[in-house]
């Protein structure tokens, strides 16, 4: 399905292509992760062969993997819009459909690269990309350049979506689903963590409908 573009001021909406995102808000549009060099592709594909074959993939990862596989495959997601809010959270993601529980909204995607010593506080877009659940990561996924719809989707304290990794043809996939029914209309939030607010401002409420 679609992804429609609600710009700031009330102007037309845009259907979302890769060039109307890149001219609209200066990012590349991507399906999938990509890598920030081949050092960076070559230790990842290492890290997952450990876990794989140390059997630290856990069972719901694979679960999921299975479960979204045709989404994962094909980037298949719902009607959905991203529309602009106000000054201050800028644009979010909203459900242009009614959406059951358990929805797949899309993979966090964007450049992965090691962690930053510095700087990591003024790149609001850095998700960390966990390779096995419950264990650390070196990596993170940078979606302020490079991303796609889920990079829009903001913060909300109660949360309708929820974040999780999806073990997909060898390696994690960093998905976002829906962990409640969402009416047309809803803006679509997950929880952040609360690593992401030490040294931020706080978090404000997000209106629930467009």
């Amino acid at each position: 399905m679609p992804i429609t573009i609600y710009p700031k001021g009330g102007g037309k909406s845009l259907l979302c292509t890769a060039e109307n995102v890149k001219s609209f808000f200066a990012i590349e549009w991507l399906n999938e992760i990509i890598f920030s060099s081949r050092l960076t592709r070559w230790r990842s594909a290492v890290s997952h062969r450990i876990a794989h074959y140390s059997k630290w993939v856990h069972p719901r990862q694979k679960w999921l993997g299975h479960y979204f596989a045709k989404e994962l495959g094909k980037e298949r997601f719902p009607h959905l819009a991203i529309s602009w809010i106000d000054d201050r959270l800028g644009y979010g993601l909203f459900a242009e459909q009614s959406l059951p529980s358990f929805s797949y909204i899309g993979e966090y995607a964007g450049v992965v690269r090691l962690r930053p010593l510095f700087g990591a506080l003024k790149n609001p877009y850095l998700f960390e990309y966990f390779i096995a659940e419950g264990l650390g990561t070196p990596y993170v996924i940078d979606a302020r350049r490079y991303g796609n719809h889920v990079r829009f989707i903001n913060h909300g304290c109660n949360p309708n979506a929820e974040t999780a990794s999806a073990w997909h043809q060898g390696r994690s996939r960093i998905i976002v689903h829906t962990s409640q029914p969402i009416s047309p209309g809803e803006q679509i939030s997950y929880d952040y963590g609360m690593d992401y607010w030490i040294r931020r401002e706080q978090p404000i409420a997000i209106p629930k409908t467009r």
